[in-house]
């Protein structure tokens, strides 16, 4: 009788548990952690850990834990405002680091940013991030630019760094199928939110200003302020509580309710002014936002290479006003497209996918290997050769005002005199020229409110009135919804009918009567360089009783009429004859507010876009036709002048080459100006 078969089955091989991995500090709120591990089949994953237990590191790596991923450095070290208490608790914590390091701990460091979110004692943290940097087996950075950082400041060798993006957080907060199918949210005016902490560091200030222009000018949009804020911020929002253009919600926000959120609005804002990494122009990403924000080499490795034309020049006077002004005008259909731009990053960019990137570093950091180095880039710049990088454009722009004004040779401060000078001092096209200490200005703003807060923030070249200037007769100033609307003239009523989008902000909530003064008789005015005018209508009758002053003046930049918003305001027409009559020529339009027409079948057409001029600011200048009648002191101040706030590099060259022939500057000064650019 033949043996039977004997069979054995192979035991089902079990999986190896992940390997624990110390996150110090470990955030309760972001989800980002949890995110950076959830790769499938994850060998490592995190285990949190408190600053307050950095001190048990040496018994945690005798209990078997080898590995540590430090996270927020700034949240460690340089915490409170006692620098010898700081200076104490960081070195018992680097101590402490040290010791899990000597006895064969390894450590993963992932830098989150350039400097501290609130920056309290920066010689503490400075010198903490210095051991940081020796005890670091490896150093995650999220893009190239900060990679550069580490090695150009830091000293940091190549071989340490890895690259891996930032993860979006597609599938986190609602299915991810969810938000890859939703359409463009159907808003009734274009939806702007900025989501996250309210710092310092992220141009809210600018934002805030910017809101308010657009208000003034009525624009149609919708601006949704999201985030904690500090007392300081608190302040800079109350101008704009009295408006339904923007909400505000200074609270933490749940979980449950960041989808609805990012589901209603259209493009994010991230104006910041420091940018290293972000997880909330991630986050928008993974809903399909858009983002708008300055042009940094860190935000274009944030953003959709398909989106990189919605940057704009971070040096520009006006840039975020600008950009967001195009996205208002933009055709939902061009908005759809780069939506799904967004969402393809966003994917490109999804947790299991960066996950899975790190869970190979995390591999080179147990094996103290280099297998990684394949599927994670290292910066290619060699570390004994660090590469200087290009300058940012506001640096470009600070160093281009200091060769003009050194080849130049002027001393003098530009006068300046701006008149309806709102609390915009971000916005104003002589900003850089202030903050520079190139300029003086004199402003007149009869709104109390306005005027505080311009003197509030002046600096010393600045000097505001309180005077309504006119033609010497007392007015009523009539006050509507829209502060930017407030006249001596009113509303006219064919014109709300006929324009969209003009009823809302024209609403009358009252009036005052104050009396007004004549330029020329105003006293320590003085001679005027440029004047800048915004009065709402107001500009002829300013201009004809400020003869010596537009007489003098080099550039005008005025709000002009194309159609009556106002009873009786003067038109285009009248505005340019008074200054042509002074030897003031037009030069450029710098903006031209468009309007759709009513109609009860509009809201039916997808693509229509707005055509019909309201009104727009234009560049005056004196005529470079003729340069006999400027003197070379003029002509110093006009390329000045259009150089920094417009750009106008034709108006420079000009006037370099006429004050060459003049002999008021040698030719190869004039040249090495001109090379440098």
């Amino acid at each position: 009788m033949a043996k039977s078969a004997t069979i054995t089955t192979a035991p089902t091989p079990v999986a190896a548990a992940p390997v624990p991995v110390l996150n110090l500090p470990m955030s309760r709120g972001n989800p980002y952690q949890p995110l950076l591990y959830a790769a499938p089949d994850a060998g490592f994953r995190p285990e949190p850990l408190a600053k307050t237990e950095i001190t048990d590191l040496p018994r945690m790596l005798a209990e078997g834990h080898r590995l540590l991923h430090l996270h927020w450095d700034d949240l460690i070290f340089g915490r409170s405002r006692d620098s010898a208490a700081n200076a104490n608790e960081a070195e018992r914590d680097l101590a402490a680091l040290a010791a899990f390091k000597a006895g064969g701990g390894r450590i993963l460091w992932t830098v989150h940013n350039r400097t501290p979110h609130r920056d309290m004692d920066p010689e503490t943290f400075r010198a903490a991030r210095a051991r940081v940097v020796t005890l670091a087996d490896l150093m995650h950075v999220h893009t190239p630019d900060a990679a550069l950082h580490m090695q150009r400041d830091w000293g940091v060798d190549p071989a340490r760094l890895r690259i891996l993006p930032h993860p979006s957080y597609l599938g986190h907060y609602e299915p991810a199928e969810t938000s890859l199918g939703r359409d463009l949210p159907d808003c009734a005016a274009r939806a702007f939110l900025f989501f996250g902490a309210f710092r310092a560091n992220k141009g809210l200030d600018t934002l805030v200003d910017t809101a308010r222009t657009l208000i003034r000018r009525d624009v149609p949009f919708h601006l949704h302020l999201c985030g904690r804020a500090a007392r300081s911020h608190q302040k800079l929002f109350r101008a704009l509580q009295d408006t339904d253009c923007v909400t505000l919600t200074d609270e933490a926000v749940p979980d449950e309710q960041v989808a609805g959120i990012f589901a209603r609005a259209q493009v994010f804002v991230a104006p910041f002014g420091n940018l290293f990494t972000s997880g909330s122009v991630m986050l928008a990403q993974g809903f399909g936002l858009p983002v708008i924000g300055p042009d940094t080499e860190a935000l274009r490795a944030h953003v959709a290479p398909e989106n990189h034309d919605l940057l704009y020049d971070p040096g520009a006077p006006r840039g975020l006003l600008r950009m967001m002004t195009r996205l208002v005008e933009m055709p939902n259909d061009e908005l759809r497209s780069r939506r799904a731009a967004a969402l393809a990053l966003a994917q490109d960019r999804a947790p299991a996918r960066i996950a899975a990137q790190m869970m190979q570093v995390l591999t080179d950091l147990r094996d103290g290997t280099g297998a990684s180095l394949q599927a994670v880039q290292p910066t290619p710049i060699a570390a004994a050769h660090p590469a200087t990088p290009a300058p940012s454009a506001q640096a470009r722009a600070q160093q281009r005002l200091a060769d003009l004004t050194r080849t130049l040779g002027l001393t003098d401060p530009l006068r300046i005199l701006d008149i309806g000078a709102n609390p915009m001092n971000h916005d104003a096209p002589y900003k850089e020229l202030l903050a520079a200490g190139h300029a003086h200005v004199t402003g007149f703003e009869p709104q109390p409110e306005a005027l505080a807060a311009l003197n509030a923030r002046k600096s010393p070249q600045e000097t505001y009135f309180p005077d309504v200037v006119g033609d010497g007769a007392t007015h009523r100033l009539n006050l509507y919804r829209g502060s930017g609307l407030a006249s001596l003239l009113e509303i006219r009523q064919p014109t709300l009918d006929h324009l969209l989008g003009l009823r809302r902000a024209a609403r009358p909530t009252g009036h005052v009567d104050l009396p007004s003064r004549k330029l020329d008789e105003i006293e320590d005015i003085g001679r005027v360089d440029f004047l800048k005018i915004d009065v709402q209508g107001a500009e002829a009758m300013i201009f004809t009783h400020a003869q010596t002053a537009l007489s003098q003046t080099l550039a005008v930049q005025s709000e002009v009429n194309f159609f009556p918003l106002y009873d009786n305001q003067p038109s285009f027409g009248e505005i340019d004859r008074l200054l042509q009559a002074h030897g003031l020529v037009p030069h450029s339009f710098l903006h031209i507010e468009k309007r759709l027409l009513r109609s009860r079948w509009l809201g039916r057409i997808a693509d229509a876009t707005p055509q019909q001029m309201l009104d727009g600011d234009i560049l005056y200048l004196r005529d470079l036709s003729r340069p006999d009648t400027l003197d070379s002191t003029d002509l110093r101040k006009i390329a000045l002048l259009c150089d920094t706030c417009y750009g106008f590099t034709d108006i420079t060259l000009r006037c370099l080459e006429i004050l060459v022939e003049r002999g008021e500057i040698k030719p190869r000064v004039a040249e090495r100006f001109i090379d440098s650019l």
